[in-house]
């Protein structure tokens, strides 16, 4: 019988544990959320999700009224849900990030309690809190964060299946809603950890068989079927709608950025530092204790980071979710430097402990320059400037304007909105519905141009170079104008 003391003390170690792990969670993540304006493609994420909430409509998202299908919807899902306790705000549509990056650091502190040692589980919650490549998408309104927390606690319930196996349902629960919200967020860009860890589990244990736990295979096809629903239900709406939309071959080989794909793995690796310590570690000198823990996690990393660059992905930021579970590792490699003599592991443990605590007062001045930076690249002063010109009651066209940077359009219906002065906003996507639009006379147009010129422009926005321009600011790398057809 377990000794009742035993187990209430590891409990509480644990919950102190995850409790420190959430106040440095609050600090890097939470402070000053709000703080500056939308900017990058932030906007394009928060305003579909609050135009389907004003439409009360929850299948398809809209961007300026087209239906705007680039990625599926969960993170729309999630944002709208946010909006609906904290309003409309920057703030809002912010905390799915800060919230899945919250809970990814405390999935990390749990499985290495579990896998390892609970008294040197906080350590996996700490390195995935402070890794600097988890800052920014942990605190903007963007897919990464909550992509990669599905993934992360998809791949580590799997490995406890499948590996170590478990036989928790809890972690069939885990698996299937991991499996709903990689595919409703990002679709099937998670695919390829999923793949690996199926691998990694049937040679580890020798026997296909083992891919194919009941528990796993449960969570896996319930999170699939019900995924695929809505998928179904997303695609009969959309159907006569003609949405935006966009292939993940976009993202996939370019001949242009060979290099990027073929140094994709050491690359991706070492921008996750400190986080991927342990891995890199465990990849140079194997550890004998918890070895079927570290080698589950160390090969389902390298394989999925191997199927990534087979697929052709040259940027780091898409393979990000598969070195979320790499934090794990850390106990793992603390317990190995205990293991040394008593001066070198003092030592040893002492230059971690340096290194949280100037990752931790790091990531406040990153906060503070990132949002500082975020406002000074934002579009809201152009948004601003060109509301001032708008006329009460009049249609403003756009189309790469909203394409790239959708908050000038945003702010300037704010804008204009504060100063009494209803404009009627029109996406003309090209190619698409804007591609052969002509301008009536006197249309208002919001043109963006790159490097002083449009490029792949609608006809309306080739034709405004023509057309006197009333207002000119500067948005990050473009030029963004207002001209007004003749």
């Amino acid at each position: 019988m377990p000794n009742r003391r035993y187990t209430s003390g590891v409990q509480n170690g644990l919950l102190q544990r995850l409790a420190l792990v959430l106040a440095v969670c609050i600090a890097v993540y939470w402070l000053l959320l709000g703080s500056s304006s939308f900017a990058m493609s932030e906007a394009q994420r928060a305003l579909p999700a609050w135009e389907m909430a004003d439409r009360g409509e929850w299948l398809i998202p809209y961007l300026f009224d087209q239906p705007y299908l680039r990625k599926p919807p969960g993170v729309q899902w999630l944002i709208m849900a946010s909006s609906k306790v904290f309003g409309q705000t920057e703030f809002a549509a912010r905390v799915p990030s800060a919230l899945c990056m919250t809970l990814g650091a405390l999935a990390s502190t749990w499985f290495a309690a579990r896998w390892f040692a609970v008294r040197l589980s906080h350590y996996a919650g700490l390195v995935h809190a402070l890794t600097p490549l988890y800052w920014y998408p942990g605190r903007a309104a963007e897919i990464e964060s909550p992509h990669n927390f599905f993934v992360q606690v998809l791949i580590l319930a799997s490995i406890d299946l499948l590996v170590h196996r478990s036989r928790s349902w809890m972690m069939s629960w885990i698996v299937m809603i991991g499996v709903i919200g990689a595919l409703m967020t990002k679709g099937p860009a998670g695919a390829p950890c999923v793949a690996a860890v199926l691998v990694v589990a049937g040679v580890m244990n020798r026997s296909w068989r083992s891919s194919f736990d009941p528990r796993w295979l449960v969570g896996a096809s319930v999170g699939g079927v019900i995924a695929a629903m809505f998928f179904v239900l997303i695609s009969r709406k959309a159907a006569n709608l003609d949405p935006v939309v966009q292939s993940p071959a976009d993202f996939l080989w370019n001949g242009s950025k060979i290099a990027d794909i073929l140094t994709l793995g050491p690359v991706t690796i070492l921008a996750a530092l400190p986080a991927s310590l342990g891995l890199i570690a465990a990849m140079i000198r194997p550890v004998s204790e918890h070895m079927k823990s570290v080698q589950a996690v160390t090969w389902t990393v390298v394989l999925s980071l191997a199927i990534y660059t087979c697929a052709g992905v040259s940027n780091n930021r898409y393979a990000m979710p598969t070195l979320t579970i790499a934090s794990v590792l850390m106990p793992a490699l603390i317990a190995v430097l205990m293991t040394r003599d008593a001066r070198r592991s003092r030592l040893s443990i002492g230059a971690l402990h340096v290194m949280f605590i100037a990752l931790f007062l790091g990531s406040f001045a990153h906060t503070a320059w990132s949002e500082t930076r975020r406002e000074r690249i934002s579009g809201r002063k152009a948004g601003e400037a060109i509301a001032r010109l708008l006329r009460d009651g009049e249609q403003v066209w756009a189309n790469q304007a909203i394409e790239y940077r959708a908050e000038i359009m945003y702010y300037a219906v704010q804008e204009a909105s504060r100063r009494g002065v209803t404009v009627y906003p029109k996406w003309m996507p090209a190619p698409g519905r804007g591609a052969a639009a002509v301008a009536p006379p006197g249309l208002a147009a919001i043109v963006l141009m790159d490097q002083g010129a449009v490029k792949d422009g609608a006809m309306f926005e080739h034709e405004a170079n023509e057309w006197p321009s009333s207002v000119r600011e500067l948005v990050h790398k473009y030029d963004v104008e207002l001209r007004r057809a003749p």
